[in-house]
């Protein structure tokens, strides 16, 4: 396995009874996200009498994208994110303000003087 930036190249050996192996060369990157403006001018384009495929092949996504985007926007009226969980903060912005201004003051006065 190669990686190429954000591709990751796979090259497998085929072989078929009775004819030469080969090896196909199979890319694997996720598809670029749309951003918000992206988003509303695919909306736009369809609305304007665009395909799905059209517009997915002019923003460079799969029409699956486009798709799931124009099923979004008729359900929610909206293009934007869904809101996501995440983990819950456990430090104040304040605090990680302190963390890191304390462990650049420490990296920079005390670890000479220990490596010294």
């Amino acid at each position: 396995m190669y990686k190429s930036e954000n591709r990751f190249i796979v090259l497998v050996l085929h072989y078929h009874r009775g004819k030469t192996p080969y090896i196909p060369i199979v890319t694997s990157n996720k598809m670029p996200r749309l951003n918000r403006n992206q988003r509303m001018r695919a909306i736009g384009m369809i609305d304007g009498g665009l395909r799905q495929r059209d517009v997915a092949n002019r923003l460079g996504v799969t029409r699956i994208t486009i798709t799931r985007l124009l099923r979004r926007y008729r359900t929610h009226g909206s293009v934007d994110d869904r809101p996501r969980s995440g983990r819950p903060r456990v430090t104040t912005r304040e605090q990680d303000r302190h963390i890191y201004v304390t462990g650049s003051y420490l990296l920079s006065t005390q670890l000479p003087l220990l490596l010294g």
